[in-house]
Parts: C-alpha cells; structure tokens; sequence
C-alpha cells in the first residue's frame, strides 16, 4: 500500500523543481508599499512580541534608515520584486502563489520559510542561498519560475525522499524532517512516515495519555519555542485526525482511516474530527455518497460528534438556533 501512496504523490509532484536563490533585486523605495518595525517581547529581546504588533512604521521605506541591530525584525511589504536561481531561472513576486500539487491547501506541506529569526516578520522576498520549490514555463528569455513558493532544505529532503520511495524508520524520518523554525513542526516527518510506512501510530499516541504516550520521534530536537521535544503529541497545521482522514481521501488510501478507526476501537479510545466550526472535506465525501448531505444552515455534521446523535435530535436541542 506504502507503494501506491508514493507512487501517487511522485505523479502529483512530476512538475515540480527546486532551486537555489543566487539574488534578488528589490527597490527601496519604489517597490515598497509599507515597512515597520515589529515590538520585542519583553521577556525574550531575542524574539518578537507574541502579539505581533509593530514598534514603529519607517516612512521613508528604506532599510538603510533602521540601525543594523533592529534590521532583524524589520516587517517589508513590496509591491514588485524579481530575481535568478543559481542556473538563471527568473522568478518574481507576482508568480509566487500557494501550491497544493493535488493534496490540498490543509496539508500545509510548504508554508515555512526556515528562518528561525524572522518569525513573524513579512518580508515574502527570497534571499542568496534561500531554496524556492515551483513549476517551471518556458519565456522568452529563458526559463522561468511560472509559479513558485521559498521552501526549506527538509521540503527537499521530503521531495527526494518520497521520488526515492524507499521506507524509512520513523525516528530516523523526524530526526530529518522535523522543522523547529515551524509552528507546526512535525508535519512533513508524519506525512513521509504515513505515505512511505502506513503508519498511523503518531496519530493514535495523540489520543494516549501524557503518562502512556511513548516518546516523541524527535524526542531530544527543541521546538519552535525553544523547548526539549518530550513526548508531547504530534502538532499539526489542524486537527490531526481530520489531517488523517483528508489524506486517505486525497492520496485513495482509505485503509489508512479504516486502520486507525479500528485501532482506536480496540483500545478503546475516542476521538472526534473536526474540531468545532469545522469541515471535514473526507467526512462530507462520504455522506455525499450516502446521499446524506451536511445541513450547513443549521450546521448539523453527525460526523462531529464522538457519539451517535439523529439530525432531529440536533435540531430539537437547538431548536432557538438561527444562522446570523
């Protein structure tokens, strides 16, 4: 099954290349449409403010007028910017665009751009040695970048390693994979280790107890915060089993959802996906199938409850209900 999965994500992400930033060319301040200067934390003059909230706006929109030292959190919106790969493709701010390759926006599978000391900062433009992952095109003078996003040397690695298809031991995998200038840090590990093992362990230890949970794959690796990897749960861009139930949907692997629901029975743990406000794209497939439609006026998805409840009752409990 391991095989198929691979296979399918290999064919999703047949066009895509990746490359090294050789430069970038930006204009201060011509290209600017805002520059500011984000707070510090107080606790951590280190980091930025949890808030995110900004010191100061520069008006003159030019870096050269922030001392050196603050240039670190220095937040540049630009209206334009282009720039070359190390082999000559161009590549320019109005073709950088989310790319989901088939797996869906959730996946969240390139959305980190690894610098551990901008967090928080806005400042989309790549810098010399950064990576950028897209799809290429043909141009009049030469290739170009037809859509691209910065990525980091773990999405490589990631690439590499499910084009290679060769199984790999879970700890080793997040050992590599793990992404701790990422909030949500254990995404690309968990999706090598579930398309090239069938594992869906991480999921079910989020369900464990703090005191029968085994550790963590990158048990010793430091966090997005600093701290000393446990044997917390896997973090995720959402819920972790609507994460699950999605991708046996996107990548027709159904034995994954169906491994885990009966694993969970047999232990006898519950869950229930999505969170509140939710929706499960995997659930809403497989009502459609049924012909049972969500009621998204009253906002009825029996799949949201981690025990059996009819539409009528739903709506007799919530009978003063009205959409605003």
């Amino acid at each position: 099954m391991s095989a198929e999965a691979a296979a399918k994500v290999q064919q999703l992400w047949e066009k895509l290349v990746i490359r090294r930033v050789s430069r970038t060319i930006a204009r201060e301040p011509e290209d600017v449409i805002r520059m500011e200067l984000k707070a510090v934390n107080p606790d951590d003059p280190t980091r930025l403010h949890y808030s995110g909230g900004s010191e100061r706006v520069i008006t003159s929109m030019r870096s050269s007028d922030v001392p050196k030292e603050d240039r670190w959190r220095l937040s540049t919106y630009w209206r334009h910017f282009y720039g070359f790969t190390t082999d000559g493709v161009y590549f320019a701010l109005g073709r950088h665009e989310v790319i989901d390759h088939g797996l869906g926006l959730h996946a969240e599978l390139e959305h980190d751009d690894g610098r551990a000391d901008r967090r928080g900062i806005y400042d989309y433009r790549p810098l010399e040695g950064e990576l950028i992952a897209g799809e290429l095109s043909e141009g009049q003078k030469g290739p170009l970048f037809n859509r691209w996003f910065r990525c980091t040397r773990q999405f490589l690695f990631l690439v590499n390693l499910i084009r290679i298809g060769q199984p790999m031991p879970k700890q080793e995998l997040a050992q590599k994979l793990y992404r701790p200038t990422a909030g949500w840090g254990d995404t690309y590990w968990v999706f090598a280790n579930l398309v090239l093992n069938d594992d869906i362990s991480p999921f079910i230890e989020v369900l464990m107890s703090e005191d029968q949970r085994p550790s963590h794959a990158a048990a010793g690796m430091k966090d997005f915060f600093g701290l000393v990897v446990t044997n917390q749960a896997i973090h995720l861009p959402f819920d972790a089993f609507q994460w699950l139930h999605e991708m046996s949907l996107w990548l027709e692997q159904p034995e994954w959802w169906k491994k885990f629901l009966e694993e969970t029975s047999r232990l006898g743990l519950v869950h229930f996906h999505p969170v509140w406000g939710g929706v499960c794209e995997a659930c809403e497939f497989e009502m459609m199938k049924n012909l049972d439609f969500p009621d998204y006026e009253s906002g009825w998805f029996d799949y949201q409850f981690p025990y059996s409840e009819s539409r009528a009752n739903f709506l007799e409990r919530n009978s003063n209900y009205r959409p605003v």
